[in-house]
């Protein structure tokens, strides 16, 4: 999987998640916020079960995101580098 886009608009993150291989897997997203929080997402492996090969997540925050993670420990993934969406300032 990878972030394949994000965007930003009155206080809703838009992320679109990619799916790269063949095998379903969960959908775990950490977005931090500037004021110090975090959002935890989870979708299970069933948002994959049509066949499509992506998949947005909208999340409401309460201040600017800083950056998103996609995946952990437990999901497997053969590349990390497409796993981190970092807004630069």
């Amino acid at each position: 999987m990878a972030i394949k886009n994000a965007e930003f608009k009155n206080n809703e993150a838009k992320i679109t998640i990619e799916k790269l291989g063949n095998f379903p897997v969960p959908i775990y997203l950490e977005v931090n916020l500037s004021n110090g929080t975090k959002v935890d997402v989870y979708h299970s492996a069933i948002v994959w079960k049509d066949g499509k090969n992506s998949f947005e997540i909208k999340v409401k925050t309460e201040a600017d995101v800083t950056s998103i993670t996609l995946g952990n420990k437990r999901v497997p993934d053969i590349n990390l580098m497409n796993n981190e969406f970092v807004i630069k300032k």
